[in-house]
């Protein structure tokens, strides 16, 4: 059995042979780091898709390749001991395995073809990552594991900038500048009444790409106050930038 980590093993063997000992090791099986080119094509993934790249953390790399030696046990994401896969270490959120496929490319695409490892690769909270990959005389033969952990996070919002406001009889349109998919997720836009103290969503905008909204039904020769902040979605849960407030006056 053999871990991802070859230059170890290359140690090994040269120290074995200037001892002069019987242990003997098959050279020739000696392959490259597979562990670190999963890791720069899942990195090339989150990258397509506006994320962080993820960053090695040694001690989840040392329980993936504990979480590989099961795998060969038991396929599954309950260890042997029947506990579940975050056991293995306190930094352990989330688990990718795959058993069967040969080589990085085939085990990084089956992965993304998968709406559940494909949630872990592209979840933005998670920010390190540990990968094991076993090679056995078992019948799936090649192992892979991916443990993924936090940092601790702090969620970056863009607050909405360029706001304008144009007036016409009856209504107003508010424009602002676009922003990157890695900076909101969207737009949210209030109306303001001063009398009453209320505020009222607008609409919910759920593109970083959209730039403009069109309020209808206003009063001629009235002044309107309005709020835009952007939001940006992460694991599920929203997130809030600070208000802008603009004021329009119909004609």
């Amino acid at each position: 059995m053999k871990f991802c980590k070859t230059l170890k093993l290359v140690q090994i063997i040269v120290l074995t042979f200037l001892m002069g000992t019987s242990l003997a090791f098959n050279v020739s099986e000696v392959f490259a780091d597979e562990c670190s080119e999963v890791l720069a094509l899942i990195n090339k993934e989150r990258t397509a898709n506006f994320l962080e790249p993820l960053r090695v953390d040694p001690d989840l790399e040392d329980a993936a390749k504990v979480r590989g030696e099961e795998l060969t046990r038991v396929l599954s994401h309950t260890r042997p001991d029947g506990t579940k896969y975050s056991t293995v270490s306190p930094k352990a959120e989330g688990e990718t395995l795959a058993v069967g496929y040969k080589t990085p490319k085939e085990v990084v695409a089956a992965w993304m073809n998968s709406p559940g490892h494909r949630r872990n690769i592209l979840d933005p909270s998670f920010t390190t990552v540990g990968t094991s990959f076993t090679k056995t005389n078992s019948d799936h033969k090649y192992h892979w594991v991916q443990l993924f952990g936090r940092d601790k996070v702090t969620i970056y919002i863009e607050r909405v900038s360029g706001v304008k406001a144009k007036s016409n009889k009856n209504q107003v349109t508010l424009t602002w500048k676009k922003q990157l998919p890695s900076k909101a997720s969207g737009f949210e836009v209030f109306g303001i009444n001063s009398k009453k103290g209320t505020t009222t969503l607008l609409t919910r905008m759920t593109k970083p790409t959209d730039s403009s909204f069109l309020i209808n039904g206003l009063q001629k020769s009235t002044t309107y106050k309005f709020q835009i902040r952007s939001y940006r979605v992460v694991n599920n849960v929203m997130y809030y930038s600070s208000y802008v407030t603009v004021t329009a006056r119909t004609k």
